[in-house]
């Protein structure tokens, strides 16, 4: 197996709340034995493979992930099982512009928690258009969107935000607040249905599951490098990072509690022609 990159999102990944999450999504598509799918910012292949789970049982069968990491792509191929008549490949290249390493139209299109991230999502859901068979699925999830903090948490991520940026502050370090940073920029839900819509696309499956993230799971994503880039950009990343867990942990400790509550947004939607 590859060695695990430095600040990567694999550790996030691993916990149980959210396998359960991506299982949710990968169930509400509706993918059939046989289908041809195409897995966005596919990382080390952990959706790829439950894909793979549901269409991989009839020959014929294709999953392509697409990634900018090759280090993360030499990893998924590696724990991404073979499977007789099926086909599994794992191709370098970028969200924005996907179809460049495509050669025909696919069944689904899937983004798991990393829309949010991309500054031309307009332009990705018009190559999600051209690159699907009529009829075709688009289906993304994501926990960085105007509403994931519900009311009850909004004083946990205010006090370990605060608390972050004085640790930084007392080693004289400020964050470059006038860096843009798109995972800062959320959209709201009628705005990702706006869009959707305005780019040929019907949701058919939109839900909001509520999700109780351990003490563990906000010091791994505060290991992972968007995420700290974009909490304070322009920040060295080892310091960001240190910053956060160590904030996170005393957080915690101060209100006493156990989990603190997240809102994960989960759409599929239908090409309408």
């Amino acid at each position: 197996m590859a060695p695990e990159k430095l600040f990567s999102f694999e550790p996030f990944a691993r916990h149980e709340f959210y396998k359960d999450i991506n299982r949710k999504l990968v169930d509400r598509i509706g993918l059939k034995p046989g289908d041809h799918v195409v897995d966005l910012a596919c990382g080390t292949g952990a959706v790829t493979r439950l894909i793979l789970e549901r269409v991989g049982t009839k020959p014929g069968a294709r999953v392509i992930g697409i990634d900018l990491s090759p280090q993360s792509l030499d990893e998924a191929r590696a724990t991404t099982p073979t499977l007789e008549g099926v086909s599994v490949d794992y191709r370098e290249g970028d969200v924005v512009g996907f179809e460049e390493v495509l050669d025909e139209p696919v069944d689904a299109i899937t983004i798991f928690n990393a829309i949010h991230m991309i500054k031309d999502k307009a332009g990705v859901l018009t190559s999600a258009f051209t690159q699907l068979k009529p009829g075709g699925l688009f289906a993304f999830s994501s926990a960085f969107y105007d509403g994931a903090e519900p009311p009850e948490a909004e004083s946990f991520y205010r006090k370990w935000m605060m608390k972050a940026l004085r640790l930084l502050r007392r080693e004289g370090i400020s964050p470059r607040r006038e860096a843009k940073v798109e995972a800062r920029q959320r959209l709201t839900i009628a705005e990702y249905d706006e869009l959707l819509e305005a780019h040929g696309f019907r949701v058919e499956n939109q839900e909001i599951v509520s999700v109780d993230m351990p003490p563990e799971s906000f010091e791994d994503i505060s290991r992972f490098e968007p995420f700290i880039e974009g909490t304070f950009p322009g920040v060295d990343l080892s310091k960001a990072s240190e910053a956060l867990i160590a904030a996170a942990r005393s957080t915690f400790e101060d209100l006493g509690w156990k989990v603190s509550p997240r809102n994960w947004l989960l759409v599929v939607a239908r090409k309408t022609a």
